[in-house]
């Protein structure tokens, strides 16, 4: 079970941070042109 849970930890990590990185890229142009 230990296995299991490990595999889908690794799994949500690896979302989680793909997830951050596309939101990341999506907020920063459109926060960058309110700025101008």
């Amino acid at each position: 079970m230990g296995h299991k849970m490990g595999h889908f930890e690794n799994l949500f990590l690896i979302i989680y941070l793909i997830s951050i990185n596309y939101i990341g890229l999506r907020v920063r142009p459109s926060h960058h042109s309110l700025g101008f």
